[in-house]
């Protein structure tokens, strides 16, 4: 095989040219067990910063990485909603709590003529 760039003869399995340095080919994207489960962890822990790589397994060839790339992602989505409404109830709770004693507060006030 040769370099698309520099004409010189290169391994098929290299990905970069040893002559010029010029990317020749990308690396597949790893689908084995520890990089997937840290692309899930993520997905739970810190779904927004980890779209980069769930879009680059949603952009790989590879049939399998672009399955995991859309499970992430789906992953991803429902984290997003779930915390979403969580965090609409819980603020909805402090505020109504919240609302509730400081009103009892000015009923407090009102009853001793203030």
């Amino acid at each position: 095989m040769n370099c698309p760039f520099c004409a010189k003869e290169i391994d098929p399995k290299d990905f970069y040219c040893p002559e010029c340095g010029k990317k020749v080919r990308e690396k597949p994207i790893a689908t084995t067990f520890w990089p997937v489960f840290l692309l899930f962890v993520l997905c739970v822990l810190l779904p927004p910063f980890n779209i980069g790589m769930t879009i680059k397994y949603i952009r790989s060839p590879d049939l399998k990485a672009k399955k995991i790339g859309w499970v992430s992602l789906i992953v991803m989505v429902v984290v997003l909603i779930s915390v979403g409404i969580s965090t609409y109830y819980l603020t909805k709770y402090v505020s109504d709590q919240v609302n509730m004693q400081v009103t009892q507060e000015l009923k407090k006030y009102q009853n001793l003529g203030y």
